[in-house]
């Protein structure tokens, strides 16, 4: 079975975030849907931002 991943912004790009490297993680697809699905509110479980 394969597991998509998807570019995360950590800050949207509609609230001024960029697309670099220190802006983004990668998250489950899934994951992804379901966090804008509920506008950023829902907690990606285990996702925290790595230095």
């Amino acid at each position: 079975m394969r597991y998509r991943l998807h570019a995360d912004h950590l800050i949207y790009r509609r609230d001024g975030g960029e697309d670099h490297s220190s802006n983004l993680r990668l998250v489950h697809a899934e994951c992804h849907r379901i966090h804008h699905a509920n506008d950023g509110q829902h907690n990606l479980t285990g996702m925290q931002r790595s230095a």
